[in-house]
């Protein structure tokens, strides 16, 4: 985890509200952490789903 906040400039405090959601993770963040971790721009969709719950929608009326 110290690692991983050293890379992205941030205390390692911070990095761990990034990593369990307290604070938004930036489209800049992701892409620095997935190459940093070596994940292939073709690989990158296991974080991402196709289901999205009614929950997590907006109904335009």
């Amino acid at each position: 985890m110290q690692d991983m906040a050293d890379f992205l400039g941030i205390s390692k405090g911070t990095y761990s509200k990034k990593e369990n959601g307290k604070i938004a993770l930036t489209v800049e963040d992701f892409s620095l952490i997935s190459n940093r971790l070596g994940i292939k721009r073709e690989k990158i969709d296991i974080f991402f789903t196709k289901k999205v719950s009614d929950l997590e929608t907006t109904k335009i009326s």
